[in-house]
């Protein structure tokens, strides 16, 4: 059974977001619909049986150092909800999901995000 999938390129931030939404609603809208579906669509492969309890893995690999590790960490938004849209988990409350661990590697020729979900109940 397949429970790792990875999502190529990086997602929008949380500095990118906020700046988005206060020039225009709508820009934000848009960021979070096209960050969400590109998760959606890299988590179609995954072999998982739906229900359950997960605990989440994702490895980020960026380009750079410029960006703090929270600013990085708000795209689990996208991730999760591209989960919950490919019908791959249930939700993404606590219910469905348990622990989150994150961790960060710069490989500047290919940003991504690796993620990793392991059922624990």
């Amino acid at each position: 059974m397949q429970n790792k999938y990875t999502i190529a390129g990086e997602l929008a931030d949380l500095n990118t977001y906020i700046n988005a939404e206060r020039t225009n609603r709508f820009i934000a809208a848009s960021i979070k619909k096209k960050a969400t579906s590109l998760c959606q669509e890299a988590a179609s492969g995954l072999e998982i049986e739906m229900g359950g309890l997960y605990d989440v893995s994702i490895d980020w690999f960026v380009k750079d150092n410029r960006k703090d590790s929270d600013n990085i960490f708000f795209a689990t938004k996208f991730i999760l909800d591209g989960l919950v849209l490919s019908g791959k988990i249930c939700g993404d409350g606590r219910r469905y999901i348990r622990n989150i661990k994150h961790t960060i590697q710069n490989d500047c020729k290919n940003p991504r995000a690796e993620v990793e979900l392991i059922k624990v109940g």
